[in-house]
């Protein structure tokens, strides 16, 4: 006899993740094999360092992120909206951790080319360790820009 499985209780098991065991594992500076461009691997990304004025928080909000989430739902929140709609595209994704200032940040990047006129995202996410729980401290997104198909810089405001 087959049993079958709802599918928002294998989603719910996948995203229960305790932060603790999250906050642990390693993330490095990784880019998907088979990447055609780096336009979205940046300075800040290779540096490992951030300079808040160069992200805008309003953007990145509409990501899903705030202020308080744990370093768990932070990433499953990050992780849901770089994901493509279908299966018929890949996101060339780019991940790397540091501390900066005493915090704990993580930085994604990912090149989207179904997201015109976006061609690029950086999301970068600060972590304040309070009772034991990495919480989310500050959070930004700049995006590049593809303007007469040609990639722009980074920027903070919308295309």
């Amino acid at each position: 006899m087959r049993y079958l499985i709802p599918f928002f209780l294998i989603l719910t098991s996948c995203t229960d993740v305790k932060p603790l065991n999250v906050s642990k594992q390693s993330v490095s500076l990784i880019e998907n094999e088979g990447q055609s461009s780096a336009n979205h691997i940046s300075t800040a990304m290779k540096e490992k360092e951030i300079i808040n004025g160069h992200y805008s928080q309003t953007l990145a909000s509409l990501t899903g992120l705030r202020v308080g989430l744990t370093r768990g739902e932070a990433i499953d929140v990050i992780r849901l909206y770089f994901a493509p709609k279908s299966g018929d595209d890949i996101v060339s994704t780019a991940q790397a951790e540091f501390k900066q200032n005493d915090d704990n940040i993580l930085l994604f990047s990912a090149a989207d080319k179904s997201k015109i006129p976006v061609s690029a995202e950086e999301i970068f996410i600060s972590f304040k360790i309070v009772d034991d729980l990495e919480l989310v401290n500050d959070f930004g997104l700049r995006i590049k820009c593809i303007n007469n198909a040609v990639t722009s810089n980074w920027q903070s405001v919308d295309c």
